[in-house]
């Protein structure tokens, strides 16, 4: 797991989102949550000059982070992920405890990336 400091809202957690993937070399955009009248599930998209295409969904821990809720959101992102709407990776980071937890997501469900997270849906 990685420490980041302490924040206090998804626009704060948004920031330092921001901030951990810049420095691994990517590029960052926000994304709004509504285009052309239609939802958008991810407020991050990354992408580094070798090709790689990264769309983040963000959670803090002031939201509804109750298992069932958070196993509610892989299941629905693992839905978009067999779509194949969005091209390159989706992942999904969990702002808890001062840490990140990130998962990526696949057709068949969500791992944890590295050792940031205890569980798998």
């Amino acid at each position: 797991m990685r420490l980041i400091p302490v924040y206090h809202t998804i626009r704060t957690a948004e920031y330092a989102a921001r901030e951990s993937i810049e420095s691994r070399g990517f590029h960052v955009a926000r994304i709004t949550e509504r285009q052309s009248g239609r939802r958008i599930p991810f407020q991050l998209i990354a992408w580094n000059g070798e090709g790689r295409l990264i769309f983040i969904k963000l959670r803090s821990f002031r939201g509804r982070n109750t298992p069932q809720a958070i196993h509610d959101e892989i299941r629905n992102l693992t839905l978009i992920r067999r779509t194949g709407e969005y091209p390159g990776e989706i992942q999904y980071w969990i702002f808890e405890n001062l840490y990140w937890k990130r998962y990526q997501i696949y057709v068949g469900g969500a791992l944890c990336i590295r050792e940031e997270c205890d569980a798998t849906f």
